[in-house]
């Protein structure tokens, strides 16, 4: 469900980061990303390319209050959520046809922080079962979810200025 929301936010010029920082008439970043990395508990990265010095110290505000905003029945878009859903489940599907290495990381994080490896790892690695799950999600739960992990979860927040004397 996070990489789902997280592509929401940022994986094409309609998506939500993109639409307000990116795609306008006053971009206040050439480019938006996340990255995922998953222990016992996940982190997310959202990233912003090429933001202007002068905005730099300005923008971790106005996304949180975006991300705040947007947390709302109304505002997130169900069929769009379910389409990223399905984008994400045909990627993971690309991926575990072209290398085994999905597998070994659910072997690898199911051993080290799942509960019954022998059940969860068959259930991992044989059904699509979890994205089938999420596509039931309604848009209370689909906000329950955004508002736990991007509006209520302490945010960690890193800028990165250049800097003319390393160059």
């Amino acid at each position: 469900a996070i990489e789902v929301l997280l592509r929401y936010l940022t994986s094409s010029s309609v998506a939500l980061l993109n639409q307000r920082f990116v795609e306008n008439d006053d971009p206040w970043a050439s480019d938006t990303g996340y990255s995922t990395e998953s222990y016992i508990r996940t982190a997310m990265t959202i990233n912003f390319d090429s933001v202007s010095f002068d905005r730099l110290s300005s923008l971790p505000e106005k996304v949180l209050v975006l991300l705040k905003e947007h947390c709302d029945e109304d505002k997130l878009d169900l069929v769009r959520l379910r389409d990223m859903v399905e984008q994400v489940k045909w990627k993971f599907v690309h991926r575990c046809e072209k290398s085994p290495e999905p597998f070994s990381d659910i072997a690898i994080y199911e051993f080290e922080y799942g509960e019954d490896i022998q059940k969860d790892l068959v259930t991992y690695c044989k059904t699509l079962d979890e994205f089938d799950e999420l596509m039931k999600w309604d848009i209370s739960k689909w906000v329950d979810i955004f508002r736990k992990y991007f509006v209520e979860n302490h945010a960690a927040i890193v800028i990165a200025a250049p800097s003319a004397e390393l160059y």
